[in-house]
Parts: structure tokens; C-alpha cells; sequence
């Protein structure tokens, strides 16, 4: 799969003046599929694995990755304002189907080194929540790839689930200009519960067979 590169927030803007809701509904879904092979559930999975579903539930997709012998689910979901910028869930039954914190996936023009195996400080707060949550957070980027991963500990299903459907997750990193063309990263809380019931359905259905 080849991603496409990241667009700047100018010429994001730009795309949403003159294409319509579908088109760039499937320029998201593209990047994000292609964001999806190279993260941690897809390495888990030899080469000979694929993307077998992807449903879509409001702001969020439930994605099942099949292998020989072995699936995942991904929940996942886009920045409102940069396409390039995911936060993603994963649930395996082979680990009971208890998802990990989140996992926010940047794609770069190119490979920064500071996020190969780093720390940066972001701060995050749902639309209920009447104090924000600051944590430091591991990144994980490859030499001579533009994916990078940010692993958060706090910043859980659970801390979802409570916030609802309505409204958006704010996420900031005061001071570090290159994770975003904006100091704010906003992502739509629309379709979170219902993604979150499916993907965990779905794997657990799994565990029994």
C-alpha cells in the first residue's frame, strides 16, 4: 500500500471548499487503511495478512485484519482536521480481547528522529470532563519510514466510553510544532459506542470458535 503523503492544513481546507462529504470521506478511509500495515497489530501478522472488513460506524471504523491462523480488530478513527492523524484501539483475542490504551498514528513527510523510541508530553480532555489529563507518552518511529506511534497508558477505551457519542476529544502538544499544523488535534467522539461494541463483539464471537 502506498500512503498518501500528508496534507497541510491549507490544502485541507482547500479540499473541503470543493470536494464533497464523500470524496473526502474516502481520501480519510485511505490513509487510515494504509496506516493500518504498518502499525503494531499488522506487524503482528506475517505478510501474507490483509484487511478483510472495514465497517463504519458514524466518525469511526471497526477494521478486522486476517491472517493464517489468526485475526484482530481495529477501532479507529481520524482527526477532524489533519488526515494524516489517527487514534486507533486494538482488540485480539488472543489477549482476551482487552484492548491496550490508544495508539495515535502521524504520518510525516519523512523520518524524525526525536520519535524514534522518545517521550513527548501531550495533554488530552473530553468534552464532559471538567479537568484535562496530561501524560508522557512513548514514540515509536523506524529509520527510513514516515509512520510514527505515539502509545499513550491513560488514554483508554473506558475514558471513551464514559465521554459518549457527542462532542469531540481535544488533544494539544504545548510547544512542539511538528506533530500538528494546529496546536489542537480534535477528534469527533460520533460513532465511538457503537464502533466499540461491534469490534469488541466481534472479537470476542472469535475467542469461541
Amino acid at each position: 500500500c502506498s500512503p498518501l503523503p500528508p496534507l497541510s492544513l491549507v490544502i485541507v481546507s482547500y479540499l473541503v471548499n470543493i470536494m464533497d462529504k464523500q470524496q473526502i470521506n474516502y481520501i480519510r478511509l485511505m490513509i487510515l487503511v494504509c496506516a493500518l500495515f504498518t502499525t503494531p497489530i499488522a506487524n503482528a501478522f506475517d505478510y501474507t495478512d490483509r484487511i478483510s472488513e472495514i465497517k463504519e460506524f458514524g466518525h469511526w471504523q471497526v477494521v478486522e485484519i486476517a491472517g493464517p491462523g489468526q485475526i484482530g480488530y481495529r477501532l479507529a478513527t481520524t482527526s477532524i482536521i489533519q488526515p494524516n492523524i489517527h487514534i486507533a484501539f486494538d482488540f485480539l483475542p488472543s489477549k482476551n480481547c482487552l484492548s491496550a490504551p490508544a495508539i495515535m498514528i502521524i504520518k510525516y513527510d519523512s523520518y524524525i528522529e526525536s520519535l524514534d523510541d522518545g517521550l513527548v508530553i501531550l495533554t488530552y480532555k473530553f468534552p464532559k470532563e471538567k479537568k484535562q489529563t496530561t501524560e508522557v507518552v512513548k514514540t515509536e518511529m523506524s529509520k527510513g519510514d514516515s509512520f510514527a506511534f505515539l502509545l499513550f497508558q491513560k488514554l483508554t477505551t473506558e475514558k471513551f466510553y464514559r465521554a459518549g457519542d457527542k462532542g469531540k476529544l481535544a488533544i494539544w502538544v504545548p510547544g512542539v510544532y511538528y506533530f500538528a499544523p494546529s496546536d489542537n488535534m480534535y477528534f469527533s467522539l460520533d460513532g465511538f459506542m457503537s464502533a466499540y461494541n461491534e469490534a469488541k463483539k466481534l472479537c470476542t464471537d472469535n475467542m469461541t470458535r
